[in-house]
């Protein structure tokens, strides 16, 4: 460490107290203006990529009647302060204003940010302007100096509590802050409870007296004045010691706590002695036009059908039926007419060879198929369950020329959106 004076001859001190070692200034006594620099050795910041760099230090005060502690960081600085570009950054930290006839305890002065300087050299400064004679003499104890790096090993969010000074002490306030991928920036889209803002509630902490719920919606309405409908914030505070967050939603002009709770349904089956969650499902494909269920998965196959098997499989003049597998949307069952087989659509010569035995037996042999990508596409959600077979059941209608009988198959979940034919399954239903 160098010290540069400015003005006058008092300098900065070596100190030792119970055993602690620290640097201190003050112009007490002094009769005319003192300006004096305690300036750092060369320090390295890392790239941003190895961490958050950060300035700290603590500070104890004696008899303080005016601020005259500055804390500076240069890029430049080679052996004179005046010739060096320096950024202040005393706003960082809180330097006590008291007490003001005594001299107060060490104690935490803050953190400094200092990515923006990340992979060059600094220098830290702290400079001292005062004058006795005017009454600007505060003693300046300083101890406890470091650059320090937090190293990263995943993108999550770091709580950072900084102090202001008040003539009636301290008051913590705290911000919070997330990691971009590069560096920290404030996390715009929640606020922290602070201790002044406590003090401001007429209390230290919320407390099953003093309920969260009581006092946010106002506290959020006082700190977002122009909040906007359905606009969320996260707010972090302390509840009988223990930290808690929550969100809160603006709607209707209102503050109101959002739980995020969806009541959900679904069923549990019994099976060797518990209840295990089961999430199969049963799926009435109602032959009825326009049904809100049967003709998007009907809709579904057709679509699939002239995607991969091609558009001469749609009934002519028509997208909303095809004869590969026989869906229809229109009709919502599966057409198995060997003669609307043959003359319906562009692709008939292909079957017209074939015996309406033979026809009828290849409408079933694709049949377990077609359903398939109507399930992938409706209800990809679907996902294995450990311990249980999850199964869809399908009911089904299929018209043969005079009549529609209603027909069952089943798929079993095998992956995420994924279903399997189970062999078999397939029959009229009873």
């Amino acid at each position: 460490w160098k010290e540069q004076i400015i003005q006058g001859d008092f300098t900065w001190t070596a100190k030792d107290f119970s055993n602690n070692h620290y640097v201190q200034y003050s112009a007490n006594k002094s009769t005319e203006e003192q300006e004096s620099y305690y300036i750092s050795p060369a320090i390295t910041i890392p790239a941003k990529t190895e961490g958050v760099a950060e300035l700290l230090f603590d500070v104890c005060i004696g008899y303080w009647n005016a601020n005259c502690l500055s804390v500076l960081v240069s890029t430049d600085y080679v052996d004179d302060v005046t010739k060096a570009t320096w950024k202040d950054m005393t706003a960082e930290f809180a330097l006590p204003e008291g007490p003001t006839n005594a001299y107060g305890k060490f104690g935490y002065a803050g953190a400094a940010p200092l990515n923006e300087f990340a992979g060059q050299v600094i220098h830290v400064a702290f400079r001292y302007v005062g004058n006795g004679a005017e009454s600007r003499s505060t003693t300046y104890q300083i101890d406890n100096i470091k650059v320090q790096t937090v190293a990263r090993k995943a993108a999550v969010a770091k709580l950072s509590t900084t102090t202001r000074a008040t003539a009636g002490g301290v008051n913590e306030l705290a911000t919070i802050y997330t990691y971009n991928g590069s560096t920290w920036i404030p996390y715009e889209d929640a606020i922290v409870v602070s201790p002044s803002d406590y003090e401001e509630m007429g209390f230290e902490t919320f407390t099953s007296s003093n309920k969260p719920d009581n006092y946010l919606p106002q506290f959020l309405t006082a700190n977002y004045p122009y909040a906007q409908e359905e606009q969320k914030v996260g707010v972090v505070y302390t509840y009988s010691n223990n930290q808690e967050a929550a969100e809160y939603i603006y709607t209707a002009g209102v503050w109101t706590k959002n739980d995020n709770v969806e009541v959900v349904t679904d069923q549990f089956v019994r099976s060797e002695g518990k209840w295990n969650f089961n999430p199969s499902t049963t799926i009435t494909l109602s032959v009825v036009k326009n049904d809100p269920v049967s003709t998007p998965f009907y809709q579904a196959i057709v679509d699939y059908s002239g995607k991969e098997h091609g558009k001469d499989y749609y009934q002519t003049g028509y997208t909303n039926a095809e004869y590969y597998y026989g869906a229809s949307s229109y009709q919502n069952n599966f057409d198995f007419r060997p003669s609307a087989w043959k003359t319906k659509h562009n692709n008939g010569a292909l079957y017209e060879k074939m015996s309406d035995e033979d026809l009828v037996k290849l409408m079933f042999e694709r049949l377990p198929e077609a359903f398939v990508p109507a399930l992938e596409a409706l209800y990809g959600d679907a996902n294995v369950v450990s311990g249980v077979e999850v199964i869809y059941t399908i009911y089904f209608g299929v018209y043969d020329g005079s009549t529609t009988v209603t027909w069952t198959i089943q798929y079993e979940v095998i992956g995420k959106g994924k279903f399997q034919y189970i062999e078999g399954s397939l029959k009229k239903a009873e």
